[in-house]
């Protein structure tokens, strides 16, 4: 399927929000319902604490499903024969 540069460029946007968006929402129900008992765990003691770096996670994995850019490629890197 080719996808012109409009939709490549929504979907470059939509794709990590969407991904970010669900990594804190996982991260905020699993902190609250899993959480650490005893407070010890600096990262899941805080529910907000693990909803934004569950967000960040989120982003990275979604960053990696996004689509890229198509890279032009030059013939100035050949030599000429000369």
């Amino acid at each position: 399927m080719k996808m012109n540069n409009d939709t490549r460029r929504i979907l470059r946007i939509i794709i990590p929000a969407v991904f970010t968006v669900l990594g804190a929402i996982a991260g905020y129900l699993y902190s609250s319902k899993v959480g650490c008992v005893t407070g010890a765990c600096v990262i899941m003691s805080n529910p907000v604490v693990f909803t934004i770096y569950s967000g960040v996670i989120g982003f990275l994995i979604g960053s990696i499903f996004a689509p890229k850019d198509k890279v032009a490629t030059s013939d100035t890197n050949q030599s000429d024969g000369e």
